[in-house]
């Protein structure tokens, strides 16, 4: 397993989950947060049908900077495949910087919980380091 992450012409960033068995799964977000985009791979391409998307109903525009001990909470509107829109309203929480290194390289860093409040009623919780310096979460 391994991830890589490219940041896009207009500064969005594209992040790509390859698996052992040669699937895996490309999001499209501003700061590697804000999840926009969607879909399935296998064998390093785009599966056609598996396309997902995010809606920020308060606008792309009007989302905040990503920094440490920020919180958010939003509306979105989430499509998975064509399917119907789903109503899944986002909270960020972001906890004080800190240093974090990799290898021989050092970062500032902050840990961000993201919770989204499901249709269902379940909460789909993702816990990533943001680093400010890179423009990604991991």
């Amino acid at each position: 397993f391994f991830t890589e992450y490219r940041q896009l012409p207009d500064g969005r960033i594209q992040e790509t989950e390859f698996y052992i068995d040669n699937t895996g799964v490309r999001f499209i977000s501003r700061d590697g947060i804000f999840v926009t985009q969607s879909i399935d791979m296998r064998g390093g391409a785009p599966v056609p049908g598996t396309e997902g998307t995010v809606q920020y109903l308060s606008g792309d525009e009007t989302l905040p900077p990503i920094m440490p001990e920020m919180f958010w909470r939003g509306p979105t509107i989430r499509r998975e495949s064509g399917g119907p829109p789903m109503q899944e309203p986002m909270q960020i929480e972001a906890g004080p910087q800190i240093a974090y290194t990799i290898g021989d390289c050092a970062y500032d860093a902050f840990a961000v919980t993201q919770l989204t409040f499901n249709q269902d009623g379940s909460i789909f919780e993702d816990q990533l380091t943001y680093l400010p310096q890179l423009g990604i979460a991991i």
